[in-house]
């Protein structure tokens, strides 16, 4: 097992994080059999960066949890005054659903703090209203052609989407003020 690729899957959904520079990016990809395509990217932040654009995981191990040893991605990082947690837990097979909880410690009032997914689909068309402020949804390509939609739902936090740039963005509830612990969780599904 390469230790710079983690994969977790969950039915034709799949997160594939690979460790880039001093961190895991990750892909959300579609994959039936042998095609796979690649429909969201992380957006990479850089070593330097205080408050990093995507959740900066420098650790992505696989583990079995619970009573029916379900596989979960869990992965931790520190950048700047922060230090990140996040647990990638399928919760659905099909369609596919995978909830992400995301956690940071901050040492001092942020300046920011997200979560960032780069759309890498084709024209604005793809891109249809949910009619929610914390749904975010997009109809996707497939090899096979049968229609397929990607949507991420926000459980804590707020949503924000950036047109121009194609970035999905999921930042906490609150802004924060003082030194604590911020969490905002998500869920991504393949239907």
């Amino acid at each position: 097992m390469d230790p710079l690729i983690v994969i977790l899957q969950a039915g034709t959904l799949r997160i594939r994080f690979e460790k880039r520079t001093d961190r895991f990016t990750h892909v959300l990809e579609w994959v039936d059999a042998d095609r796979v395509i690649p429909m969201m990217e992380s957006v990479v932040g850089h070593a330097e960066d205080a408050w990093p654009v995507d959740v900066p995981l420098q650790e992505v191990v696989l583990e079995s949890i619970g009573k029916d040893q379900r596989t979960v991605a869990l992965g931790v990082g520190k950048s700047g005054y922060g230090h990140w947690s996040a647990a990638v837990e399928p919760l659905e097979i099909a369609p596919s659903l995978v909830r992400w909880d995301i956690a940071c410690r901050v040492e001092r009032t942020p300046e920011r703090l997200l979560s960032s997914l780069r759309w890498l689909g084709g024209t604005q068309d793809d891109f249809m209203a949910s009619g929610d402020p914390k749904r975010w949804e997009a109809s996707c390509p497939t090899p096979n052609g049968k229609p397929c939609t990607l949507s991420i739902a926000v459980e804590i936090g707020q949503l924000h989407w950036d047109s121009k740039q194609k970035i999905v963005s999921v930042l906490p509830a609150v802004a924060m003020d003082r030194r604590g612990t911020a969490r905002w969780c998500y869920t991504v599904r393949l239907s």
